[in-house]
């Protein structure tokens, strides 16, 4: 549904035999870097967050890992700014979102 007033509109159309079963989030794949629409269920991000080891897994691929191979990957652009700029941009951007859904499984 594009917006809420629709939403509600619907769900008092329906009468009382309706009920939500379950919510997802959904990412655009233009936003979430895939191409894809994911769909991830709301209740499973809570699962998915106090996984500790999933977590750390994450935090120190995306904070220590990536960007020391990308410092070392752009180490040959030092004499071309414009160029580095634009290097550090692509490479550093996030372009994929964890997959709640294994997370859970496990």
């Amino acid at each position: 549904m594009p917006e809420l007033r629709e939403f509600e509109h619907l769900l008092n159309d329906c009468g009382d035999g309706l009920w939500i079963d379950d919510v997802m989030v959904v990412s655009p794949g233009d936003k979430n870097g895939s191409g894809l629409f994911l769909q991830i269920p709301f209740l499973d991000l809570r699962e998915g967050l106090t996984n500790k080891r999933f977590m750390s897994a994450l935090l120190i691929a995306n904070f220590v890992l990536i960007p020391l191979l990308v410092w070392g990957l752009t180490r040959v652009l030092t004499d071309h700014p414009a160029i580095l700029v634009g290097a550090l941009l692509m490479l550093l951007r996030p372009t994929t979102l964890p997959r709640w859904d294994a997370v859970a499984t496990r």
